[in-house]
């Protein structure tokens, strides 16, 4: 009886300190989102003005419907990359789009927390350390690069592995018609919100379906595959109109094995923290985030109890996940950029999960609590001081580009690992285009919508409207700049502006091949502007 009485202590103990740590953990993670002025993050200007022009021509936006429409249509197949600009649309019916976005990301970002906690208690069965592992991860490079799709359509898969895991241990392992309904309504979330998201729990619902055949229980595996069919049905019609369509391309990675970019895309799912390019890092990148990891690291090695074995077929499935990683061949397939990417960091989640996890104690939660804390405090220095700095381009493009104008922003990149505008020794850290979409957020207060999109989701652009775009947003090498004699003349006459993002000496290798036909406006840090040498007549500046 001693004995039970101190294992329902322990059991509570772990609990109330599981509750505290993730109220301390749940209000710290809303500060890098809301307390920056001007979020860093590569595509979510992007996704506030794609989910700003889908309440308009919803007809609840701030806008009138009619206004847009010459530029902008909805395509109504079920395209597996609605859940950011669907979401953020549907808030902006009560909150202003930015306030909308930050709303959305919060969201997703606290989901995705959850919703592994969720995976790591179906299979340990007790409050763990470990159930907080993602925390971290969810502030890092799928984050900093906008991908807050893939951050909704990841928890959903999270949860459904739960579920199928929780079926999978009982005697008579034959999932009911409301488990099964249940999947199939989680399935088809994960389709809908990223089909990368939604491929990962394809992946593991594979391998639980073998094992359940190899454990003598095939209908089981049959009916738990069946689940799928709703997203598979739905995955067939977007693939047949894609294709009829005939836009969809295959970039293969050039020498796979030694590829340095296969290498990139295998390593950079694990960063938790990325150089908001141009902006030169506070800390060095690289090492805070080798530091992090090696902390992280040593405490998932201190919370697992070596002599207990792992859950074989979940520790099968990361296994499997970390196998597509390794061997997908596409460095992109038709909008997916990067596809092995997005099995990486799902792989090494799943694997930990599948581990023997020690119980919860105070000082194993303050372990992990203090470093998820400290990675969020970070993430808001560093944030608000790039903030600051953006902010000072935001008032300069305001002041400087008359509403109506034809604009062009080029983003000048050589690279993710280029060591960014240090002047320091180099450092192989990566870095993502902070301010490639800055332009959206001057172009969202304004009446004008005719800008050009990344058409990922339900949102496409008119050919009247690709034909004359208020804004074009476009990323080129450095090394374009140096070698392509034309580079202005691809864009002469076609702009009334061209904004350039970049390092000092590239804003200045551009103004050289652009001198011709544009001559400078305003210049300043990491970004100038310059305009066509006969422009129409200017009009009253944007506010």
């Amino acid at each position: 009886m001693q004995v039970r009485r101190n294992g329902g202590d322990a059991a509570a103990g772990g609990g109330r300190a599981s509750l505290a740590i993730w109220a301390a953990v749940s209000l710290a993670a809303l500060a890098p989102i809301f307390l920056i002025w001007i979020p860093p993050w590569y595509d979510y200007h992007n996704w506030v003005f794609q989910g700003r022009i889908l309440a308009d021509l919803a007809g609840h936006g701030p806008d009138a419907a009619s206004a847009i429409r010459g530029s902008y249509s909805l395509a109504w197949w079920p395209v597996p990359n609605l859940a950011t600009p669907l979401g953020i649309a549907l808030l902006t019916a009560f909150v202003p789009s930015d306030v909308a976005g930050r709303i959305f990301l919060a969201i997703s970002v606290l989901g995705f927390a959850y919703g592994y906690a969720y995976l790591v208690r179906s299979v340990q069965r007790r409050p763990t350390a470990l159930e907080f592992l993602a925390v971290p991860f969810a502030f890092g490079y799928f984050f900093y690069k906008g991908y807050t799709s893939y951050l909704v359509a990841l928890p959903l898969a999270f949860v459904a592995i739960g579920q199928v895991h929780r079926i999978s241990l009982r005697e008579r392992p034959d999932p009911t018609r409301g488990e099964i309904a249940l999947l199939a309504a989680l399935g088809a979330g994960q389709y809908l919100s990223h089909l990368l998201g939604w491929g990962v729990f394809m992946v593991v619902l594979a391998v639980y379906g073998l094992d359940l055949v190899a454990r003598g229980h095939r209908w089981s595996a049959i009916r738990l595959w069946c689940s799928a069919v709703p997203a598979v049905a739905m995955l067939a019609v977007y693939a047949a109109v894609r294709q009829h369509e005939h836009n969809t391309s295959v970039i293969l990675y050039a020498h796979m094995g030694l590829s340095n970019d296969k290498v990139i895309s295998l390593a950079e799912p694990l960063m938790l923290f990325l150089r908001a390019d141009p902006f030169p890092a506070l800390v060095p990148v690289f090492w805070t985030n080798l530091v992090v990891l090696l902390a992280l690291g040593g405490i998932v090695a201190a919370n697992v109890d070596w002599r207990r074995s792992p859950s074989r077929p979940l520790l099968a499935s990361g296994m499997a996940l970390a196998f597509c990683a390794l061997v997908i061949p596409f460095a992109a397939f038709s909008d997916l950029s990067r596809p092995d990417e997005r099995f990486v960091l799902p792989a090494a989640l799943i694997v930990v999960a599948a581990l023997g996890i020690r119980s919860l104690t105070v000082v194993r939660g303050a372990g992990i609590a203090v470093v998820i804390l400290l990675v969020i405090a970070l993430h808001v220095v560093e944030d608000r001081r790039v903030s600051n700095a953006t902010a000072q381009i935001e008032q300069a493009t305001a002041a400087t580009l008359p509403a109506g104008s034809r604009v062009l922003a080029l983003t000048i990149s050589d690279g993710p690992t280029h060591g960014g505008c240090s002047t320091t020794a180099y450092e192989p850290s990566i870095g993502a285009a902070a301010l490639r979409w800055l332009d959206l957020r001057w172009l969202v207060g304004t009446p004008i919508r005719n800008a050009t999109l990344l058409e990922t989701s339900m949102l496409h652009q008119r050919s009247s409207a690709l034909a004359a775009p208020g804004l074009t947003t476009d990323v080129v090498p450095r090394s374009a700049i140096r070698s392509e004699t034309g580079l202005a003349a691809r864009y002469a006459r076609s702009y009334d502006y061209v904004e350039v993002f970049g390092c000092p000496e590239a804003l200045t290798e551009v103004r050289t091949a652009f001198a011709g036909a544009y001559g400078l406006v305003t210049l300043g840090n990491y970004y100038e502007i310059l305009r066509d040498r006969t422009p129409p007549a200017a009009t009253a500046p944007v506010s």
